[in-house]
């Protein structure tokens, strides 16, 4: 099922759960939740529902939610707490429109998300990536390592969003739902040229149901099949980390990269070792100078 277009029947056994979850969607949908969100969104409360069966999905108390939380501790804990979250998100709307007394998530706990540090490809394994890339899969490198595009981006990239005439990108519905402008460069916009040309709509993978999906397998068995040990997001931490170390500009890369807050993009900002090692110097001779020397 495509994670852009959310199916109708996400509780075929449950008829009050699949009523209140058409009254959800209507009213997320007006408030212009993304469609990505809310396509991961149905996925995940199929998925509930069948592991709560026969418990209708509102007749579910706090215990049950509770285990199904302990049953999601094998995943990673950003996916346990993205996972709880849509959860939380449905249950606290049918509380709110009256579908149920109590929301049995109120006092859930989730895993604490620690920042990470980014994974940038290396400029080497990037360079020989490119060189061994056919088309389309060499336009799709170029847009993640030199635009910061994410897979979904790339994949619902249409002809009308490649503004010639300005030499801008126009990024439409990213993550969050929010759209942004990408300066094109000379250079991306030659590499893109062959998939532009008297080209309409979607420029590629126009026939797949989970284009994001499909391209991000793509880059990812390209990449290792050279030996690269990296996916197709780490060309976007690329983009960032560069961004950053060019640029020493947190505001611009959080606009490149489309994030809500600075704090998103702080973890793409990698210190530049070529910056820090002298810094270092610096302090450990000034302060070693005046503590005497090693006995």
């Amino acid at each position: 099922m495509s994670a852009q277009t959310p199916r109708p029947i996400v509780f075929p056994h449950d008829p009050p759960a699949q009523a209140a979850w058409e009254g959800y969607l209507s009213e997320a949908r007006r408030r212009g939740l993304a469609p990505a969100t809310l396509g991961h969104r149905s996925e995940l409360l199929g998925r509930y529902a069948r592991w709560l069966s026969p418990t209708p999905v509102l007749d579910a108390t706090v215990w049950q939610v509770e285990a199904w939380a302990q049953s999601l501790t094998g995943l990673a804990p950003r996916s346990q707490n993205l996972y709880l979250r849509h959860l939380e998100a449905y249950y606290r709307w049918c509380a709110r429109r009256g579908w149920i007394a109590t929301d049995p998530t109120v006092d859930l706990i989730k895993p604490r998300i620690r920042p990470g540090l980014p994974h940038p490809i290396n400029h080497a394994d990037l360079t020989m990536a490119l060189a061994a890339a056919g088309q389309p899969l060499r336009a799709w490198l170029v847009l993640a390592a030199f635009c910061g595009l994410r897979a979904g981006e790339i994949a619902h990239l249409r002809r009308e969003h490649v503004l010639d005439d300005r030499s801008l990108l126009h990024v439409v519905n990213g993550k969050g739902g929010r759209d942004r402008l990408v300066p094109l460069s000379t250079a991306v916009f030659t590499e893109l040229g062959c998939h532009l040309t008297g080209r309409r709509g979607r420029l590629w993978l126009a026939n797949y149901s989970n284009a994001p999906n499909r391209l991000s397998r793509d880059v990812g068995e390209h990449l290792r099949s050279l030996g690269i040990a990296h996916t197709c997001h780490s060309l976007r931490h690329y983009f960032g980390t560069e961004v950053y170390r060019r640029s020493r500009d947190l505001r611009l890369t959080q606009d490149m990269l489309g994030h809500a807050s600075p704090a998103m993009s702080a973890i793409y900002a990698a210190w530049d070792p070529t910056r820090a090692g002298p810094v270092l110097d610096d302090l450990a001779v000034d302060g070693l100078q005046h503590g005497g020397a090693a006995s």
